[in-house]
């Protein structure tokens, strides 16, 4: 049997948890990366310590089935003219919330009438409208619009088991009364803390969520706004987040005082 017929591994070479990898070829290292356990296994953060023609053979052979991520855009370029597939190309930004030289942390957002900023009290399932609504088929962030992926997924960010633990304090949701009476989700941050050191550890922004239409332009600015100052005041050092090549908010957050930091292509090896 092939590596292209196995199985992909459960776990990376050597490793019982997640943390760093080494890719090794006749005993020497040709690829660090740390792992994580995601829909495939991931080979995240990839940095070839080998040229290439040794290190493209070798993730084709031992990381069949898995993601592999990285900010080298020769090694991704090299593995999807390979046949790799490409899954997101995105883009870190972080907020630097301590020391001297950063952008002002943005006053506490004031709401116009008639909207409400508070905890996220809704549930998965209350969300799952906003999340459907924020990302349309159009929308360069779509997944599909399945209501059950997408309940299960605003689940396990709000039980602190995908990216890492919920920080409520920094998370909002902001209502409106549309005639529920109970008032509407509108819009939403969802920050967790991701494992490692910033810019891609610590407070980091699982999703920014707002109703399409220009009533609603600006609430997610707003929600990020909040959780700004919610760490600032918890003396958080960062917030960080990715915006995917093409999402027009990429532009929201460099106006807030986001400073990009590195690209990355993330793939699927064959």
């Amino acid at each position: 049997m092939t590596s292209a017929d196995a199985e992909p591994p459960e776990v990376a070479p050597g490793l019982d948890d997640e943390g760093p990898g080494l890719l090794a070829v006749d005993g020497r290292p040709v690829l660090r990366y740390r792992f994580s356990r995601q829909e495939a296994p991931a080979a995240d953060e990839a940095v070839p310590l080998a040229p290439l023609e040794v290190v493209v053979p070798a993730v084709l052979d031992q990381l069949s089935g898995w993601w592999l991520t990285s900010p080298d855009a020769v090694l991704t370029g090299a593995l999807l003219a390979a046949g790799a597939t490409l899954v997101r190309h995105s883009h870190v930004y972080t907020f630097p919330l301590a020391g001297p030289g950063g952008p002002p942390v943005p006053a506490r957002p004031q709401l116009p009438p008639g909207l409400t900023i508070g905890p996220i009290s809704r549930s998965p399932a209350e969300l799952v409208p906003l999340v459907m609504a924020a990302y349309p088929p159009d929308h360069v962030d779509h997944q599909g619009g399945d209501p059950a992926v997408e309940e299960a997924e605003l689940r396990l960010l709000l039980e602190g088991e995908l990216v890492g633990p919920f920080l409520a304090g920094a998370s909002a949701q902001i209502t409106a009364d549309m005639g529920s009476g109970n008032g509407d989700a509108v819009a939403a941050v969802i920050v967790n803390r991701a494992a490692g050191e910033a810019p891609l550890g610590g407070p980091w922004v699982s999703q920014v969520l707002r109703l399409p239409g220009d009533r609603w332009a600006g609430l997610g600015a707003l929600a990020l706004r909040h959780a700004l100052v919610e760490l600032a005041a918890a003396g958080e050092a960062s917030l960080g987040l990715a915006v995917t090549e093409g999402n027009p908010a990429r532009r929201v957050y460099e106006r807030l005082g986001f400073r990009h930091v590195s690209s990355h292509r993330k793939l699927a090896i064959p």
